[in-house]
């Protein structure tokens, strides 16, 4: 599988640097404002995707040596499982995805590889979108958008377990169970 390197901009390095601070560990400082500001645009590119007359899918994806994995490739990752989405549960994980890129403090599993367990494919006539999001590593890698990696928090992934167990996709185990 060909991956792109990722880059990190310089304010994603001030974040990460910051949180190594004893000051942020305990509560007493604050994310630069490029930082918060950068994630509050992603966040607003998410949720000014259209969804109307769109076909959007959502993918419960196999990280690298997970035994199981499908026959399709989504983006050099194994597919286990996928599903279209109605649009007002569509609207759901947009939102979810888009709050999750302006919750992050700059937050992610170092010296990891990019294990993701889940994507979200936006398709209209003109244009696709790709989300392939690692909750647990607080990342995501986009296609079709501007950025081409961008950091999240956690706070998304209620949604999207809520939805892909009301799309009956399969649960997906948390990866110590499957290693």
């Amino acid at each position: 599988m060909v991956r792109a390197p990722m880059r990190f901009g310089s304010a994603l390095l001030a974040a990460a640097l910051l949180l190594a601070t004893p000051a942020f560990v305990s509560g007493q400082a604050t994310l630069p404002e490029e930082f918060v500001a950068e994630q509050a645009k992603i966040g607003e590119e998410i949720e000014a995707l259209k969804l109307e007359d769109a076909e959007v899918y959502l993918y419960n994806l196999a990280p690298e040596g997970i035994a199981g994995a499908g026959q399709e490739d989504f983006h050099g990752f194994p597919v286990l499982a996928k599903a279209k989405v109605p649009l007002e549960d569509a609207r759901q994980l947009r939102s979810a995805l888009a709050s999750s890129a302006r919750d992050s403090i700059g937050m992610m599993v170092e010296g990891s590889t990019f294990r993701p367990r889940e994507a979200l494919r936006i398709k209209t006539k003109t244009r696709t979108v790709d989300f392939i999001i690692w909750f647990e590593g607080y990342r995501v890698w986009a296609r079709g958008q501007t950025r081409a990696e961008f950091l999240i928090s956690s706070t998304g992934a209620f949604t999207f377990r809520k939805i892909r167990e009301k799309l009956k996709l399969p649960k997906l185990e948390p990866l110590e169970a499957v290693e």
